[in-house]
């Protein structure tokens, strides 16, 4: 029923449900009669499928903006910021600018084209996060960010990555990919403790994505949005797509048939 809702009201846009991969055997079956929770193994199988579905789509020729579902959308005007970035093949925002020094991705808001260059990205992220070494998805996603780090420093120093330990898909890829990040501090797209902690109403006033991260369980994210008035759960949709009144999720203008914008 909710997928016919969806598909009723944005028509030219792209419904994802991740499947189950392969790799997990018949005794990691996933709840998902309830929330999976951050730091459970429901979350991490549930996240591991991000690269898989994100391939899928892009060789498609779809261009998708990939946002998790503890986001609220204050601005229908957010996806073009992301657009704008022309000659960028992935585009993402940093969780914070000084953690792993700079290489703190955020994994649940990231825009990507249907470009060679992304595909090759998200090969090497979906190899990370197939060897189960990671706790969850954003922890591979910061050491492909500190691997292509490391590659840019070597080739400044010395010119040679061949002695890194570098996938080779990403000493590939690098030269050519064109990857932009927002600063944690960007005014349109905060992180949590940027939103909720440091910013005053002014700032608040001009941010278009709000991330409710940075804070764990269900409970605890649905009455900090309400303690901000983020919470509207009123589930009504406009099926002409001009209006979304659907709580904390989001909806975009069609990119046309040739290049459809995948929302999940």
């Amino acid at each position: 029923a909710a997928s016919d809702l969806i598909h009723t009201a944005w028509p030219h846009h792209a419904l994802s449900i991740p499947p189950i991969p392969s790799t997990w055997s018949s005794t990691e079956s996933l709840n998902i009669k309830g929330a999976a929770t951050y730091g459970t193994a429901a979350f991490k199988q549930l996240t591991s499928s991000r690269a898989i579905i994100l391939k899928a789509l892009l060789q498609h020729n779809v261009t998708v903006l990939y946002t998790d579902t503890d986001m609220y959308w204050k601005s229908p005007h957010a996806l073009s910021l992301f657009e704008q970035q022309l000659h960028h093949d992935v585009v993402g925002v940093r969780d914070s600018d000084a953690k792993y020094k700079g290489c703190l991705i955020c994994t649940g808001l990231m825009y990507f084209r249907p470009t060679l260059q992304a595909l090759w990205f998200l090969s090497v992220w979906d190899a990370l996060i197939a060897t189960g070494a990671f706790k969850h998805d954003q922890y591979a996603m910061i050491r492909v960010c500190e691997q292509m780090r490391d590659m840019q420093q070597a080739k400044e120093v010395s010119g040679d990555v061949n002695d890194l330990n570098v996938s080779p898909d990403l000493i590939a890829v690098l030269p050519q990919l064109k990857l932009h990040l927002f600063s944690s501090k960007n005014p349109h797209f905060p992180p949590g403790i940027e939103y909720f902690s440091r910013m005053n109403d002014e700032q608040r006033a001009a941010a278009m994505i709000v991330h409710n991260n940075y804070i764990t369980g269900e409970e605890r994210k649905m009455r900090r949005f309400q303690q901000f008035g983020l919470w509207k759960p009123s589930g009504k949709v406009d099926v002409n797509g001009t209006h979304c009144d659907t709580g904390n999720n989001s909806s975009t203008k069609s990119g046309g048939v040739e290049n459809r914008t995948a929302l999940r």
